[in-house]
């Protein structure tokens, strides 16, 4: 049987008041912006780097990804790298392409 967490009982309880939202939206925001869990302080550069090593070595599988940083949601991790990653890791692999 399948154990439902109690702050979800909770958030079913929230969702009723907030019209047009469900449950599982309420639960949603708060576990990627909401909890007291979530890091919300810049990427380090290091972080950076890590992200891009794991990103090559696991693709896109970002709740693997998340597993090795601490505070960081899958979504968190999913939007740094496709927002300010992605193009910097493509603009790199050109410019050495070019170079050759």
């Amino acid at each position: 049987m399948v154990k439902i967490p109690k702050y979800f009982i909770f958030l079913k309880e929230i969702a009723k008041k907030i019209p047009g939202k469900t449950a599982k939206q309420c639960r949603e925001r708060y576990r990627h912006f909401l909890s007291p869990t979530v890091n919300r302080i810049p990427w380090s550069i290091e972080e950076d780097a890590l992200l891009v090593q794991y990103h090559q070595l696991y693709g896109s599988d970002w709740a693997k990804i998340a597993e090795f940083f601490p505070g960081r949601t899958n979504n968190d991790v999913k939007n740094r790298y496709n927002a300010h990653l992605k193009k910097k890791e493509l603009d790199i692999f050109l410019a050495v392409m070019n170079t050759k």
